[in-house]
């Protein structure tokens, strides 16, 4: 009946937005996946009874998180309230919620973790399925139209068993191509990785780098690329080391014309 958000930081934010495709696909329903202070300047006054939120965490310890479900808590809107949550000891998995939902991705041990994020879009693909199947008898199918759906969604649900065998799978059969592209950026000063759709994907790539290798590097929607983005491609852009000794080259020529 309500509006669903989903909101969250970093990583987490980067699986709510990918959540959001699940939700639309598989069952349909929207679901706006919001930072912490965009719900506060864009929603947090239109919040309504029946309205849902999904917070996510990786610590359960998100101050401005933890805030938002104050701010809740304190409206007196029946408000419905949902974490995924990897440490549920944490004041958002024990205190701040009506259900805890555990992420089960172990401890965090490292800042550039992938299996967080990995489990989190998991999750959110299985409660996508789960909420369709729930669905169903309300969206008034005739009898092969059901079965129809009833099968995709069974299939779906086979289908989060492969995932370990798919992520082992593609991380064998692209390794010479991972060592290929990853020569040829290593000493590169910024890269952008776009996509289609799939922005959170694209975005928790991009922070991945940052986190990992310290680069500069942004990730984003492929059509908004030539909206500024571009612009900042070109002459004076300087890749890998090979090219500091060109640029360099070009402007002592430059300064010998201005000075003769």
């Amino acid at each position: 009946k309500g509006t669903i958000y989903a909101i969250a930081c970093g990583t987490s934010f980067h699986a709510a937005k990918t959540a959001s495709i699940f939700f639309n696909e598989i069952a349909n329903i929207n679901i706006i996946p919001t930072l912490p202070g965009d719900y506060r300047g864009q929603f947090s006054k239109s919040l309504r009874d029946d309205d849902v939120i999904i917070g996510v965490s990786q610590s359960g310890e998100t101050k401005d998180l933890i805030d938002i479900f104050n701010d809740v808590d304190s409206s007196g809107l029946d408000v419905k309230k949902i974490v995924l949550v990897n440490n549920m000891n944490s004041t958002l998995g024990q205190e701040k919620s009506d259900v805890s939902i555990p992420i089960n991705c172990g401890p965090e041990i490292a800042v550039p973790a992938t299996k967080s994020f990995m489990n989190q879009i998991t999750l959110f693909y299985y409660l996508a399925i789960r909420l369709a199947q729930a669905r169903l008898s309300k969206l008034g199918l005739n009898k092969d139209e059901s079965k129809k759906a009833k099968e995709n969604l069974e299939n779906r649900l086979d289908s989060v068993s492969f995932i370990p065998d798919l992520i082992q799978a593609t991380i064998d059969s692209t390794k010479e191509q991972v060592e290929f592209v990853a020569r040829k950026i290593y000493m590169e000063p910024s890269m952008h990785i776009l996509a289609t759709k799939i922005t959170g994907v694209a975005k928790e790539g991009a922070l991945k780098i940052r986190e990992t290798v310290l680069n500069h590097a942004e990730g984003g929607e492929a059509s908004e690329f030539k909206h500024g983005p571009n612009t900042i491609l070109g002459r004076n852009t300087v890749f890998g080391v090979k090219n500091v000794r060109s640029m360099l080259k070009k402007y002592i020529q430059i300064i010998d014309r201005i000075y003769k």
